[in-house]
């Protein structure tokens, strides 16, 4: 007799010279039309909007004042893509591989991508929208469904990029930032995720966070149209992953608890066998230089990389149509980022340099620079949170009370050595700095947080609206970049609540230096009241 093999496998491959991926909406759809042929636009997530630009922003609004069949080109590349899909008969575990590279074909060297927390929203609706047709359509092949035995589901991917191939991405991330990035080199993701049975639901349980690791050669950030780059990375390596969390760690959480209780029944996050879990993330960076132009309002950069994750997070909650959110548990975590040579500078006109024309760019000098050679830092979040809100209350110069903290709560046990650190100030160079410092490091404990609305006293969150800039601004056609116009054309935006509570620091920990030094003179008494103005 023939013994059947456990396994089965399927997979699916293709390859492609030139792929290129189009979004596309027009006006409202008649209601006979077919399920696949509705853009996903139509359907707004909040179904009782006003279409008053002063009362709130739903999800993403119907597009009314458009010319039918618009197309916004949101990637192109070359390559291929390749699924591998590995079955156990027996037990049914199952195992998903999917590999895209991108690489140079016909001449075509580019990869162009656009993305933004809307096209993440329309996905979403559209992937949703999708299963839902889908098991619709299995409920009408079958007149008894067929009852799967849950198992556990591993899904690997990675994507490449060739070293001869140069990665555009275009990202805007809030309300008026656009943020180009090139990639060159090369680069390489690996993403890895589980799925497990859960016994108290009839759905597979996904782990807390996905593992990724992240490797590229060079990587330029431009923001807002300038023309130069504001920051560059090179040799960029990052890890981000969870693994079980070891007798120090576990030592150190449960010195710190009021009460000692079993470790494994306490709020910690744990991995699928119910044991505590730790995440990791390292970020490691060869060099990094960082030049701020004055054009740049750096402060509202600032802000809309803040609103981007939350924007997202809303979005994306709605749609899963108000499932009830498990309760948060505490996340051991150890974060480390090595930079051998970080170098920063604030720009300011030249004004003993000619005037631009029309035919020649504005001369900037660096009127404000800060090296660091070989900073390492490291944070350990090992502490129970009602030790750190105990700690916090000890800072706190406010003694009157005692205070609640959060919901977020930053910062940890902080460990920062830098070997050395110029500052200059124009004229000064790093020939003779403005400041010296040797063998600098900061160990102890560091947060950021903000009061907790739940003290008495505390003003109630109130609703701002946010309308983002979309993505469609890349095409001049569709969507000019004045205000009026932007209003007309991408009505997409958020609702999310403010209380105005400001965050911040706390620390209790020691600094020290090996060595000091400070240059000072006539020629600077000039130069402090023109940086302040800078």
């Amino acid at each position: 007799s023939v013994t059947r093999p456990p396994f089965s496998t399927r997979a699916i491959s293709a390859n492609f010279d030139e792929l290129q991926i189009y979004e596309r909406y027009s006006e409202v759809a008649d209601a006979g039309m077919p399920i696949f042929s509705i853009p996903v636009h139509e359907f707004s997530f909040s179904p009782n909007f006003s279409e008053s630009y002063h009362s709130g922003w739903p999800m993403a609004q119907t597009y009314t004042q458009l010319r039918s069949a618009d197309l916004v080109r949101i990637g192109q590349c070359n390559g291929g893509f390749c699924r591998v899909e590995k079955r156990n008969d027996t037990t049914g575990e199952k195992t998903e591989t999917i590999s895209i590279r991108f690489t140079s074909s016909w001449g075509l060297t580019e990869v162009e991508i656009l993305w933004s927390p809307i096209i993440q929203w329309i996905l979403s609706s559209g992937i949703n929208r999708i299963q839902r047709a889908l098991a619709y359509t299995k409920t009408l092949a079958s007149k008894t469904p067929k009852v799967r035995k849950l198992s556990s589901h591993k899904t690997n991917i990675r994507i490449e990029v060739d070293s001869n191939v140069t990665a555009n991405i275009n990202i805007f991330p809030g309300v008026k930032s656009l943020v180009h990035t090139i990639i060159y080199g090369g680069s390489t993701m690996n993403i890895s995720t589980a799925k497990y049975p859960s016994p108290s639901s009839t759905s597979l349980k996904q782990t807390t966070k996905p593992n990724i690791s992240f490797h590229a050669k060079r990587i330029e950030l431009l923001l807002n149209n300038i023309a130069s780059s504001i920051c560059t990375f090179e040799d960029i390596s990052l890890q981000n992953f969870l693994r079980r969390a070891d007798e120090n760690d576990l030592n150190e959480y449960t010195s710190k608890k009021e009460k000692s209780s079993d470790v494994n029944s306490d709020d910690l996050a744990t991995d699928e066998d119910g044991y505590p879990s730790k995440e990791i993330f390292e970020l490691e960076i060869g060099n990094m230089t960082a030049k701020f132009p004055p054009i740049l309002h750096f402060g509202e950069v600032i802000d809309d990389f803040a609103l981007m994750p939350k924007a997202l997070a809303v979005g994306l909650n709605q749609l899963k149509g108000g499932q009830k959110k498990r309760s948060k548990k505490y996340q051991l975590m150890t974060i480390k980022c090595i930079i051998p040579f970080l170098d920063m500078s604030l720009m300011c006109h030249d004004p003993d340099a000619e005037h631009s024309t029309p035919t020649k760019q504005t001369i900037l000098r660096e009127e404000f620079r800060i090296c660091f050679e070989a900073a390492e830092l490291s944070i350990e979040r090992n502490t129970p949170l009602e030790w750190t809100q105990s700690q916090l209350n000890a800072l706190d110069e406010d003694d009157s009370s005692t205070y609640v903290y959060g919901p977020a709560i930053k910062g940890g046990l902080i460990c920062l050595t830098v070997q050395h650190v110029f500052c200059t100030l124009h004229p000064l160079n790093l020939a003779t700095p403005l400041v010296r410092i040797d063998d600098f490091a900061i160990n102890g404990y560091l947060h950021l947080a903000g009061l907790s609305p739940v003290n008495p006293g505390i003003q109630e969150a109130e609703e701002k609206s946010f309308l983002l800039l979309c993505h469609h601004n890349s095409s001049k056609v569709i969507c000019a970049p004045s205000t009026e116009n932007h209003r007309q054309c991408c009505c997409y935006g958020v609702s999310l609540p403010s209380a105005g509570i400001p965050v911040k620091l706390y620390t209790d920990s020691r600094i020290t230096c090996g060595g000091l030094d400070i240059s000072w003179g006539p020629i600077m008494k000039s130069c402090m009241p023109r940086f302040k103005e800078s």
